[in-house]
C-alpha cells in the first residue's frame, strides 16, 4: 500500500492530462499511487491514462460506464484507496516536483493538523502568470487566531492539498448529503477543517492552476438567472455552515459568535462600507494582491 494516494478525476481532459500525470510521475516523493478516474470521456483521455499505467505500476486507470457527475467522481477517487494520506490533482494542473514531499513532511511534523496546503499560482493555458495566492502566516498559528484566519482566509484551491484520508472521507460524504451544488463544494468540504484549525500551509509547495478563458458573453437574461442561482447556492452554503456550527461542542455563546461572523462574511450586498470592512479584514490577515500579468 502506498503512503500517499493521488486521485485524478477527469472528463475529456486530453489537452492537459499528459503534462499533469508526468508531473505526478516525477515527484521527488516516490511512495505514491496515482488513481485516474475517467468520467466516461469521449476524447483521448483513456489512451493517455493507459500509456502511463503500462509504463509505471504506480498508475491505475478506472473508467466509469457513464458520466456520474463531477462531485461523485471526486468522491469515488478518495473512497477507493486505503492509504493514510490522500490528495486530488485536477487533470489540467501541475505543481512543483517536491510538492507531495513538502506537504507530507508538514503533516508528519504537525499531527494536530489534517490538511497541508500549497501556494497557488494561477496561470494561462500557455503558462503566463496571472496571480499568486499565498497563504497568510496566520493560517499556521495555533489557537483562536489560527482558526479565524483559516475560516476567513480559506482558499478553495486548498482542496488540492494533502489530507489525512480518514478525515476527508466523512467530510466529503457529508457535503454530498447536505450540499447539492458543484459551485463552492470545495469550500463546503474544507470548512470543517478550517473551523477546527486543522489546516497548515507551505508557500514553497507550488500548485500551478490553469485558468481557462471565459466563454462567450452571456445575455442579460442569462446573467440575471446566474445571479439568482448564486444567491440560492450562497444561501445553501451558509445554512450548511450554520448546521455544522450547531453540531459542534462549543458553548452557546461561542456558537452565536460564529453564527454572526459567518452570516456577515457570506453576505454579498453591494454596500460600499461593509465591502471595505471585509477587505480590510482580509488585508489584515495577509491578503496577497494579484500579481502583475506577465
Amino acid at each position: 500500500m502506498a503512503e500517499v494516494s493521488i486521485g485524478v478525476p477527469v472528463f475529456n481532459g486530453a489537452d492537459f492530462l499528459e503534462g499533469s500525470l508526468q508531473c505526478l510521475r516525477d515527484q521527488t516523493f516516490r511512495d505514491i499511487e496515482i488513481l485516474i478516474f475517467d468520467n466516461c470521456s469521449q476524447d483521448a483521455t483513456g489512451d493517455i491514462a493507459r500509456k502511463f499505467c503500462e509504463a509505471d505500476p504506480r498508475f491505475r486507470y478506472v473508467r466509469h460506464e457513464y458520466n456520474r457527475g463531477a462531485i461523485p467522481n471526486f468522491a469515488a477517487s478518495v473512497e477507493a484507496p486505503q492509504s493514510k494520506y490522500f490528495m486530488w490533482r485536477a487533470a489540467d494542473d501541475t505543481s512543483s516536483l517536491d510538492y507531495v514531499e513538502r506537504l507530507h513532511r508538514l503533516l508528519l511534523s504537525n499531527p494536530d493538523r489534517d490538511i497541508a496546503v500549497p501556494k497557488t499560482l494561477e496561470i494561462t493555458r500557455d503558462g503566463k502568470l496571472l496571480r499568486e495566492k499565498a497563504n497568510s502566516p496566520r493560517v499556521n498559528e495555533a489557537g483562536i487566531a489560527g482558526r479565524v484566519a483559516q475560516i476567513f482566509r480559506l482558499y478553495p484551491d486548498w482542496i488540492y492539498g494533502l489530507f489525512r484520508r480518514e478525515t476527508m472521507v466523512p467530510a466529503i460524504k457529508r457535503v454530498m448529503a447536505e450540499y447539492p451544488y458543484i459551485w463552492d463544494w470545495d469550500t463546503a468540504t474544507l470548512f470543517p477543517f478550517a473551523f477546527h484549525g486543522r489546516v497548515i500551509g507551505d508557500n514553497d509547495a507550488l500548485l500551478y492552476k490553469v485558468i481557462h478563458p471565459a466563454g462567450p458573453p452571456l445575455t442579460r437574461a442569462q446573467r440575471t438567472r446566474r445571479k439568482d442561482e448564486k444567491v440560492i447556492m450562497a444561501r445553501c452554503l451558509t445554512e450548511y455552515k450554520h448546521r455544522f456550527i450547531e453540531d459542534t461542542k462549543l458553548s452557546q455563546s461561542e456558537k452565536w459568535l460564529f453564527h454572526a461572523l459567518i452570516t456577515y462574511y457570506t453576505l454579498t450586498g453591494s454596500l460600499s462600507v461593509p465591502r471595505r470592512i471585509r477587505f480590510a479584514v482580509r488585508d489584515s490577515m495577509g491578503y496577497v494582491q494579484p500579481a502583475t500579468k506577465s
